[in-house]
């Protein structure tokens, strides 16, 4: 059996250092609520937790036509209520600019517009490092890959946001 080699002097300190660093991070207590309320009190009721679960992805999956956009739009009415930042990622630049204009130039609202459907991860990316906003919505992406949706999941959870795909 080989000898499992000592740490060196100089690296010891910096093991305890990432140590402590680590365990600070996992003790860290939750600071607010945990979920984002909808503003939809039967939607509220209906979801398990009492509305969307910050620090995870939550999926919508309709058709076109179904009112997931009304969703949306909802949900992000409620932000700005709660004095809250939301970002909706309208992957194919299809969101109508006249339904969204009632938020006007409220701060805490963003639309953010890629160029190109498949650097909407990208754009949630982003938002989310910045850990400003409380809800971050892409609508319309592709499909991700697992490795961008567990990225993006660790971000919401880092920035303490509620993540939703559409």
């Amino acid at each position: 059996m080989a000898a499992v080699p000592a740490l060196s002097s100089s690296r010891a300190p910096q093991l305890v250092a990432l140590r402590e660093r680590l365990a600070a991070v996992v003790a860290r207590p939750h600071v607010g609520p945990a979920v984002f309320p909808t503003g939809i009190a039967a939607l509220d009721a209906a979801l398990s937790e009492g509305g969307l679960p910050r620090g995870r992805l939550t999926e919508v999956i309709a058709v076109p036509g179904s009112g997931a956009t009304s969703l949306v739009w909802q949900w992000v009415a409620q932000a700005v209520a709660t004095e809250s930042w939301a970002a909706v990622i309208d992957a194919r630049q299809t969101l109508s600019p006249r339904d969204w204009s009632s938020f006007g130039e409220q701060e805490g609202v963003w639309i953010v517009q890629p160029p190109d459907p498949a650097r909407a991860a990208w754009c949630a990316d982003i938002v989310l490092r910045s850990g400003a906003f409380s809800l971050v919505v892409v609508d319309g992406a592709p499909a991700a890959s697992r490795e961008t949706v567990t990225r993006l999941t660790r971000l919401a959870h880092e920035s303490d946001a509620a993540l939703v795909f559409v």
